[in-house]
């Protein structure tokens, strides 16, 4: 069971690292593998439970048996046909972007579907064998191990596997791993083929468990699993939204979600009355980071996981508190994950259609949280709100919701304040001595609690009214009519989450001026007006990321820009809306063509297409956004740019403004690799409708170097004691690039 259960982790990380890039690096490809997973770990589960239900112990064994042998001799054919036993090869990439969550479903259904189905089966099958064979002890409790196994499996991916280990070492390493635990399985599986009982619930104690369920138990363990894998993709989506899609950021929230497994199932982990007050603190803590832009990325990733740890302490300790004899193990643990997999699909597949201007997931599911807890408690007639102090119950809402006026104040005062109030009117709350009250006003305290705790937090979720909005799998795009009022200054802006990503002006005049990021000051825009071939005509620019169009505005008639977007909904809205919102590709002088799909695989495929565009200047906005795509600045990606520039006097112009990570690093160790010159522009953004930009050139041309103009804006990349990092696709460290 350690074994499956280590196995079992470290090939989500593998597979989600493997097809990252071919899908743009957003953190919805993480999600959507985390589906697939919880999806086949409930097939495991129902074959599990079917087995128990259907076939004795005997004959389970011989069924289980013939599986094992079928996922080796797959895994064992892969290794000779394809280039990875788990991997597909290039052929698979995407050719459309506009639906990715089938292609990746299908992706990992081919690779490791099976050999994944297997080990999914191994803990419900495995702890119902143990039971049947008599021997005394909590079945429950190995679900504690495996999760330690778990745990252990995303902690050394990061650390261990993933510095070391090239992609197909990994999976060529987890391979090997899987025929050890076939191994060894199937050496149990002939043992409780020997020695199972045939009938389990003869063989358990009553007192593992309750002796029997009632009625509405299956449906509360299902919602309360659901609960807290909702909490999990939610909290990693908010997570790599502020940072990056990359596997260490994936692995902090999936091992609480797993640690909060290991200490719930140990039964000596979770103390309910601690919990609530820790889930109240969590609450204020988390409304304060979405409320509260100031906040450094440290302090909101702290607030994020504590909340997440806590909500799911308190989802999975309900569900263990009432979890029902091991006569029903295989039941429990089928709708623990089928309510696993409820929680991912709701997350990835239904919240992008309810939730259009925002990613409101984790708001709902902390909500959905309290309103569990609520029903739970609605069972024990002790708690202390049924006592005689309700009042309480109302103070105790309004500190829950206080998060977003805490999130207007700067100092930690109002923070530390709250979370000293909270924690002592949850002590106060505690009081087992209380008497249940009567029936009457047990019935109005039940629907004080669900009512005022219901309407209580839904005020933390602030409504915007954009002008248009689309959310798909990259993310959420907004349009805002920006400075309403004042006919001169009014500017649609387009907005990817909280990151501006382009705006234009609505007034004749100065509807052509680029502005933004990509003003006449910023790097782009020096580099578009005294680069050279700018004099001679036929100006060639390739853009990576398209926004708003804004580069198109330096276009003149003799010039050829070529955008490449992932995002189909951003050229939608580039192009199209009622009346246009964005002009600049309609109004630019110059050609243009919009590639969509992946910037590098769009590359990559005109090369082997033996169709380099030849460019002039090669513009990269891709990592001023709240997640950067990682392999967009690897040595293989930059290899590719260089093949499609002009070698003599070809320029990239990298963006990387960015709140929470320093890029320049990275920049400054591939221009080291590939004997480049850097240098680093930064605009104050004093034009008109500019922001704030930072801009790294990087060059063969010495002389385009030492214009004036440029020469005047530039200064060295890197600063003082700075060392240069370089990534490649299969090593990027994001933390060392954090700013503090």
């Amino acid at each position: 069971m350690f074994i499956s259960a280590f196995l079992v982790f470290q090939v989500q990380l593998v597979t989600g690292r493997y097809l990252l890039p071919w899908f743009g690096g957003t953190p919805a490809v993480f999600a959507t593998c985390m589906l697939f997973f919880q999806v086949v770990l409930v097939a495991g589960y129902a074959y599990s439970y079917l087995l128990s239900k259907w076939l004795t112990v005997k004959q389970s064994a011989v069924v289980h048996g013939c599986l094992l042998v079928a996922a080796v001799a797959l895994l064992s054919f892969r290794g000779f046909s394809w280039s990875s036993p788990i991997f597909p090869g290039n052929t698979w990439k995407p050719v459309t972007w506009d639906q990715p969550i089938p292609l990746i479903l299908l992706m990992l259904g081919f690779g490791v579907g099976l050999p994944f189905f297997v080990i999914s089966t191994t803990a419900p099958l495995l702890q119902q064998w143990l039971s049947s064979t008599g021997k005394q002890g909590s079945p429950y409790r190995l679900y504690a191990v495996s999760n330690v196994g778990s745990v252990l499996a995303l902690v050394t991916y990061p650390i261990v596997v993933e510095p070391i280990l090239s992609l197909r070492a990994q999976a060529r390493l987890w391979t090997w791993f899987f025929f050890l635990f076939a191994a060894i399985c199937a050496y149990v599986t002939l043992e409780a083929g020997r020695t199972g009982s045939e009938n389990v619930s003869a063989s358990v104690s009553p007192a593992d468990g309750n002796s029997r369920f009632v009625r509405w138990d299956p449906a509360l363990w299902l919602l309360l699993a659901a609960c807290g894998s909702a909490l999990l993709i939610a909290t990693t989506n908010q997570i790599c939204q502020n940072v990056a899609s990359v596997p260490l950021l994936w692995v902090l929230p999936l091992t609480i979600y797993l640690l909060s497994f290991v200490l719930c199932f140990s039964e000596r982990g979770y103390w309910r009355e601690f919990w609530i007050i820790a889930l109240a603190l969590a609450t204020v803590l988390v409304c304060f980071a979405f409320y509260n832009g100031q906040l450094g990325v440290f302090s909101r990733l702290g607030m994020y996981l504590f909340a997440l740890f806590s909500c799911c302490m308190v989802c999975h300790g309900e569900a263990v508190r009432i979890k029902p004899a091991p006569r029903y193990l295989t039941t429990f643990y089928l709708m623990i994950s089928l309510g696993g997999a409820a929680g991912s699909a709701l997350t990835v597949l239904l919240a992008p259609y309810i939730f259009r201007n925002f990613f409101w997931e984790l708001h709902v599911a902390i909500w959905l949280c309290w309103v569990l807890l609520v029903l739970l408690l609605m069972r024990d007639k002790h708690w202390w709100v049924f006592g005689k102090k309700p009042w309480l119950l109302g103070v105790a809402c309004v500190m829950i919701c206080a998060g977003p006026l805490l999130g207007k104040e700067r100092g930690p005062g109002a923070v530390l304040s709250a979370v000293a109030a909270m924690a002592a009117l949850g002590f106060a709350f505690h009081n087992r001595a209380i008497e249940p009250p009567t029936s009457k006003r047990t019935v109005a305290a039940k629907a004080a609690i669900a009512l005022a705790l219901m309407a209580g937090f839904l005020p933390v979720m602030a409504y915007t009214n954009p002008v248009a909005s689309s959310r798909n799998f990259y993310g959420i795009l907004t349009i805002l009519l920006q400075n309403p009022s004042d006919r001169a200054a009014q500017a649609y802006v387009l907005k990817h989450g909280r990151t501006l990503h382009g705006l234009q002006f609505l007034d004749a005049s100065r509807r052509a001026l680029p502005t933004a990021y990509f003003g006449p000051q910023s790097g782009i825009g020096l580099t578009l007006l005294n680069h050279p071939r700018r004099a001679a005509g036929s100006f060639r620019i390739g853009v990576v990321g398209l926004g708003a169009g804004t580069l198109a505005a330096y276009g003149r008639s003799a010039d050829y820009f070529r955008f490449y977007e992932i995002n189909p909904a951003v050229i939608r809205m580039a192009y199209s809306g009622t009346p246009p919102y964005f002009t600049y590709l309609k109004d630019s002088a110059a050609t243009i063509d919009v590639i969509p799909g992946d910037a590098r695989i769009s590359m990559e495929r005109e090369l082997l297409a033996k169709a380099p565009q030849n460019l002039d200047v090669l513009a990269i906005d891709a990592f001023n956004g709240d997640t950067i795509p990682v392999h967009l600045l690897t040595e293989e990606a930059f290899g590719t740019y260089l093949r499609h520039l002009k070698r003599a006097q070809g320029i990239i112009a990298i963006h990387i403004s960015n709140d929470a990570l320093d890029l320049r690093p990275v920049v400054a160790g591939l221009a080291a690799h590939f004997h480049l010159s850097a240098v680093l522009v930064e605009d104050p953004g004093k034009s008109p409708g500019c922001q704030l930009s930072s801009w790294a050139l990087l060059t063969r041309d010495e002389d385009f170097l030492r214009l004036p103009a440029i020469q005047t804006a530039s200064t060295p990349l890197l600063s003082a004691g700075m060392t240069p990092r370089l990534w490649t696709d299969d090593f990027s460290n994001i933390f060392q690039l954090l700013r503090r």
